[in-house]
């Protein structure tokens, strides 16, 4: 099913003349024809010690992730008028609306991967992608349900748990889950409270979102908790 999704986004070349402008971290390329994934790495990809897994692939102009934001952002004003907490929320939508985003397409970036796996070497689609490659950052970011956004050091290989001394969470905010949007785009649900400890790990260059407190009576804030978290992976982070 993965390698179906990673075709059908980015497509194989069409018998028309191709279209296709990438912009690699700050430059631009333009191809004729449809490349594929490893020939649009292959100059660039022994330059540096990128990081592979916090490296992502974006679709340029897809007009509907701004409609997902404006959904998000809606269904958080109609929480004003039932939660006491209204001066996080309004700090949580100026958060969202400062966002840079664009459709993060579900393909690993690894140069390597590309060229003996077929199926994690698709071609481009006529189009506009940005694809940020990056060196490995030593910093996870806080998002959500906190007094300010942050960026704090990454503490390597510990539990997500170990995170939350560095966190000034609000009273709104669940103190027994988190979400991790894993520097790779995977979304994870993590349970940080002593009865419920995974012990899941954050990838450098990770976000952290504290969400709100979830009912056992009730999908729509878990519901919603996610809808924010997986915008959080179509953030162009630079």
């Amino acid at each position: 099913m993965r390698v179906f999704l990673f075709i059908c986004v980015l497509g194989w070349s069409s018998f028309s003349a191709a279209s296709v402008k990438i912009t690699i971290n700050d430059t631009v390329f333009d191809y004729e024809g449809n490349p594929k994934l490893s020939e649009v790495l292959e100059p660039i990809a022994l330059e540096r010690s990128w990081y592979w897994q916090s490296s992502a692939l974006f679709r340029v102009g897809d007009s509907t992730i701004d409609k997902e934001r404006s959904f998000i952002i809606e269904e958080l004003l109609a929480l004003t008028s039932s939660l006491d907490d209204v001066k996080v929320i309004r700090q949580l939508i100026a958060s969202l609306e400062s966002w840079n985003l664009a459709r993060r397409l579900a393909i690993p970036i690894d140069f390597d991967l590309a060229r003996v796996q077929p199926k994690f070497n698709p071609k481009f689609e006529d189009g506009e992608y940005l694809l940020l490659l990056k060196e490995r950052v030593e910093t996870v970011s806080i998002i959500g349900l906190v007094n300010e956004s942050t960026v704090i050091e990454y503490k390597g290989n510990v539990a997500a748990m170990e995170y939350l001394s560095d966190i000034k969470a609000t009273d709104l905010s669940n103190k027994s889950l988190i979400y991790i949007v894993q520097g790779n785009g995977e979304v994870k649900k993590s349970g940080v409270a002593y009865w419920n400890n995974s012990y899941d790990h954050v990838m450098a260059g990770s976000q952290i979102y504290i969400p709100f407190t979830e009912s056992q009576f009730s999908k729509k804030m878990d519901i919603l908790n996610m809808k924010i978290a997986k915008l959080a992976t179509n953030r162009i982070i630079k």
